[in-house]
């Protein structure tokens, strides 16, 4: 079939693309921007057209694929025009639960942590021999990059939640690893996002089983809709399998994950309670599906961590660079406390750059707070992704930056890169420095690294 696919240039659209292509299938595609993916997809022998346009539309299609962030803006004339000719829409999710179908289908769901969670099931199954189908929404080294190809009988994937669009989903198993406040710019308020958690479990077939992590209190409201088996993972002691008797030293960290009748002792070389709860929740899974224990402990212990999740770029001298994608509030606390953790001794400077000015507005008090591991913080211009320029401006960058100054943090506001580099140039930093938000923020990393060497 004639695949195209608007907004190609998408992690997880990348990644569709790659795994149609692998099956055979036709696959052209365009993008807002002329993204390192997109260049890379066409040196794959993909074609890419950048910017949209109802000319990339035409009859020798036969089906249109789209995501629901591109769509919104100017990617809807390619989709009008679609409908015209009468080519078959459908949203990426979809198309990836049909591409689930004729496997067993490994659903991972939740405001954080899919990717990582993703990564470290797809390392488990493949240590055991498995050979699962994969799609993930970052890149990892273990699988060459967002999309490995098998021939096992597993396909594993992210569910991602904006837009309820997962609810068209309908998994084996799945894992939801939290639920909380987000995406505020599609959903009207918590309990809506609740209300699709709800729908989403209530899909899950009733002979496979959910993984929950049991200590989220939003996940305790909604889990009641489960037709299938409920599992509980976490730190409090009523969980089904409970995490314990923790210990972190410089190079590693250990801890037992305990059932009634068992203890799997596990070992992670990734900081952070996050990757702790993700490791366990991938043990959980793996556990339940039959995997044998000892493969579990092997991927888990060589699991290095995906792209842009705390990754390390450069150590120039005494300098070091960590890049990391957290944008939402939960996300920024949680990685900036694994890294303070990890280098108790250093100091932590952080440049980030917020994602959408509706965010800003639904987060504007926890942006205030979510930064208090970092000694300083250096605000950019908010990033308006395409399709959100029409967005009201009425919380800015410069506003997050007076929250966080109310707590007696040192902020700042600068409008981009140039005048980043600029600033430490002058002004050269120490300890730890880390990019942090959605986007190109990588490039800063990678051009900080050039100008410190």
């Amino acid at each position: 079939m004639n695949y195209h696919l608007i907004g190609i240039g998408g992690i997880s659209m990348s990644g569709i693309a790659r795994y149609l292509k692998a099956h055979g299938e036709k696959v052209s595609g365009c993008d807002f921007i002329a993204s390192r993916t997109v260049e890379k997809l066409k040196s794959e022998g993909v074609p890419v057209e950048l910017g949209h346009s109802e000319n990339h539309i035409n009859q020798n299609l036969d089906r249109v694929i789209y995501n629901i962030r591109v769509v919104t803006g100017p990617g809807r004339c390619e989709i009008e025009k679609a409908q015209k000719l009468g080519i078959e829409v459908i949203d990426r999710l979809k198309l990836i639960g049909e591409l689930a179908k004729s496997k067993i289908s490994i659903a991972i769901a939740g405001m954080h942590g899919k990717t990582t969670t993703t990564a470290m099931i797809g390392s488990i199954l493949m240590a055991d021999g498995l050979d699962p189908n994969i799609l993930l929404g970052g890149n990892y080294n273990g699988f060459g990059g967002n999309m490995r190809m098998g021939q096992g009988k597993y396909f594993l994937y992210e569910a991602c939640e904006y837009d309820s669009a997962f609810i068209e989903l309908m998994p084996n198993y799945a894992i939801i690893t939290n639920v909380e406040k987000e995406h505020m710019d599609r959903f009207r308020d918590l309990e809506e996002i609740l209300d699709t958690f709800r729908k989403f479990i209530s899909r899950i077939d009733s002979d496979g089983k959910l993984i929950v992590w049991g200590d989220d209190a939003n996940i305790k409201k909604v889990i009641q809709m489960a037709k299938c088996q409920v599992i509980r993972y976490g730190f409090e002691k009523d969980n089904d399998y409970v995490i314990d008797n923790f210990e972190e030293k410089s190079d590693r960290k250990t801890f037992q994950v305990k059932t009634k009748d068992k203890i799997l002792e596990i070992t992670l070389k990734v900081p952070g309670k996050h990757n702790i709860l993700d490791a366990t929740s991938a043990a959980v899974l793996s556990l339940e599906i039959g995997v044998k224990e000892d493969k579990i402990k092997q991927a888990l212990a060589k699991f290095s961590g995906v792209d842009r999740r705390i990754e390390i770029k450069d150590q120039i001298k005494d300098v070091i660079i960590i890049d990391d994608y957290a944008h939402n509030p939960t996300e920024i606390l949680t990685t900036l406390t694994a890294i303070a953790q990890f280098y108790p001794d250093r100091k932590l400077t952080v440049v980030f750059r917020p994602s959408q000015y509706s965010r800003n507005e639904a987060f504007r008090k926890e942006y205030g707070t979510c930064f208090v591991p970092a000694q300083e913080i250096i605000l950019l211009e908010t990033l308006v992704p395409p399709g959100k320029e029409a967005e009201l401006k009425k919380v800015t960058s410069q506003d997050l930056v007076e929250e966080i100054q109310k707590n007696d943090q040192k902020a700042k506001y600068l409008t981009g890169f140039t005048e980043v580099i600029d600033y430490f140039q002058k002004n050269p930093p120490k300890g730890i420095v880390v990019t942090m938000g959605l986007g190109n923020m990588y490039e800063l990393a990678e051009e900080l690294i050039r100008t410190l060497r």
